[in-house]
Parts: C-alpha cells; structure tokens; sequence
C-alpha cells in the first residue's frame, strides 16, 4: 500500500468569530492511500489552533512517519495525536469501501443507510442584526434547526439575541447554541436560567471545567459535550453522559481518532439513551464526505447534523456537498465518494 500527504491551506470566505478565537484559514493534510490494485481512501487532517486533538506541526511528524511505512506502523503509535489517528483511520476505513465498490456509509450500515441527512443552519455572524437575519434566512430555505454561537461577549447580550432569534423564527424550529467552553461557571448559570424559557434544544461545552457541568445540568438547558472528547482520556466525558448530567455527543470524527472510534463512542452512547449530533471540524469537502457518511449510517432518530459548514471556505479541495431543503445528499460513489482536485490545495 502506498500513502502521500498532500498539505492545504484553504481561506475562509470570512473570519469565524468563536470563543476560542477567530479562525480565517484551514491548513492541514489530505492522506490519500492508494492499494495494489489501484483503490484509494482519503483522510483529512487539519488541527484548529485551540483546540484539542495535535497541532499541525505534530500531525505532519506523525502522519509523515506513517507514511513512510503505512503497513508496519502499528495504530496504537497514533493515539497520542487524535487527528492524525483519524486521518488513518479514515484513509483506510474508506478505501475498504472502494474496495468493496460501496459508498462508506453502506460499508458501514448495508441498506440502512440514509441517502440524505438532515442538517443545522450554523450561524457564523457576530453583529445581532445580521445573526438575525441570518436565521431567518436558513428558516426560509428549509433548516429546521439552527445553531448560534454564544460567550462570545455578555451573557446579556447572548440572550438578547437568543431572545430575537427566537422570534423570528418561531417556535417549531430547533434551537441549539455553542459556547465553546467561553463562560465561567457562574457566567454559565446565570445565561442557563435565562434562556431557559427560549426552548434551546442543547447548549454545547458551557465551561472548561466539566466538574461543574452535574450542577449547570439541574437548570434546565440540555448539555452537550464536544471538544471535552478529547481530553486527556474521554472517560470524564463519558462519565457524565452515564451519569445522566450530558444529553448529547457532539461527535467530531477527527477529535474522536477517526470513523471506527467515532461509532464506538456512540455506542456508548446509545445505552444511556443520549443523543448523537455528527458534526464537522470546519472540514474540507474529503472531511465532510467522511462525516456525513458516518451520519448516514446512524439512521434516524438522531438530531440534524452540522455538516453544512462547506460554504464557510472561500475554497475547497472538491465541489462541495449538496444542501437542499435543510438536508445534506449522501455521495453515492465508492469509498468517500468524492474525488480531491490536489491542484486546488493551495498548500
């Protein structure tokens, strides 16, 4: 088996303003892995400053290594550097795919895999008006869930536009917001209570410290758990959705090492009756192909995904997926169903 890293730096159309920090480009590698036969898989890796999982220089080391000799470099080499796991894990899991001349998500569900999935509007504006707007907008072109970033300035502020958002877009459409871990516990209590009365489906990752999530959990307002996956050691996490304080995986699959890990830890999951939301790590179309495949073969039942995120890079490494009526369509192609255009890398 051969394997190449491909590196890109991709610019967003405009600055993501979250509370971890503004992110204006993605640079990471694709992991193309090639057969004797000529079947290929793609991974993606592409770490965010901030966040959890490696950063790019020890991904590159990593996955530099393992290309050297993809068929002796034993996994377990990898699991100290989450997205350069995934990134293998996923090269492999889909061109086991192509090899068996099945799209991903029916390698990994049969028939039970969905052709479309059902996806949240992210809402990436900072100014309340525009965020606005914006919702009402997604609500106008079939989104059925919306998704708002919060802690990104007063907790008074956050609930004013909550508040407005809600409004205009009424009160059957699903409502979730994303701290990323940006209040203290105190900010967190206080913005719970107040936004209790706005019917918000999960608040993901309130604080940093999840000792405090069992109380923040008693307010009313469903938790959801992200980046707190990946931790050093998810136990703590998943400790708190066996306890019943955390009611829903946000499950990025290249903070999770991969497609195989990710399915594990929904499976854990599932026994607490907890809910799985498949979401993205601001990812190229090959991560996005990935994700939305892993969605596909969970069936339904589960929450929309955030998996419409393509249109947030100015460019990208392959057309990107439809999005139609609030529901991203499945590849049908072998493998991930995509194929990288490497002249469009830009690395």
């Amino acid at each position: 088996m051969k394997a190449t890293l491909h590196p890109f730096s991709l610019p967003l159309r405009r600055p993501l303003r979250t509370a971890v920090g503004e992110i204006d480009q993605r640079n990471g590698f694709l992991l193309e892995v090639e057969d004797d036969d000529g079947h290929r898989g793609w991974g993606e890796a592409a770490p965010l400053p901030g966040w959890p999982g490696g950063n790019a220089e020890e991904v590159g080391v990593v996955l530099r290594r393992w290309c050297d000799d993809p068929g002796s470099t034993p996994r377990a080499a990898l699991a100290p550097t989450p997205i350069a796991a995934a990134a293998v894990d996923t090269a492999l899991i889909s061109l086991g795919a192509a090899r068996a001349e099945v799209s991903l998500a029916v390698h990994l569900a049969g028939s039970g895999a969905r052709s479309t999935v059902p996806v949240n509007a992210l809402i990436a504006d900072t100014d309340p008006d525009a965020v606005v707007a914006a919702a009402a907008r997604a609500v106008a072109d079939g989104f059925g869930t919306i998704k708002l970033k919060v802690a990104r300035s007063s907790v008074a502020d956050d609930v004013t536009v909550v508040d407005a958002v809600r409004r205009v877009v009424g009160p059957d459409v699903a409502l979730r917001l994303d701290a990323n871990r940006g209040w203290t516990h105190d900010e967190a209590r206080r913005a719970l209570v107040a936004l209790e009365p706005f019917d918000i489906e999960f608040v993901e990752e309130p604080t940093a410290d999840l000792s405090g999530w069992p109380d923040l959990a008693g307010l009313g307002v469903t938790l959801a758990a992200d980046e707190s996956m990946s931790d050093p050691g998810p136990d703590p996490t998943l400790d708190l959705i066996r306890e019943g304080h955390v009611g829903v995986l946000v499950a990025k699959i290249p903070l999770l090492s991969g497609v195989g890990p990710t399915l594990a830890a929904v499976g854990v999951v599932a026994t607490r009756r907890a809910r799985v939301v498949i979401t993205s790590f601001l990812d190229t179309a090959v991560g996005l192909a990935a994700a939305t495949h892993v969605a596909a073969a969970l069936g339904p039942g589960h929450p929309a995904a955030g998996l419409a995120t393509g249109h947030l890079l100015a460019r990208d490494v392959a057309p990107p997926l439809e999005v139609r009526g609030g529901s991203v369509t499945v590849p049908t192609g072998v493998g991930l169903g995509i194929i990288p255009d490497l002249q469009a890398l830009g690395g």
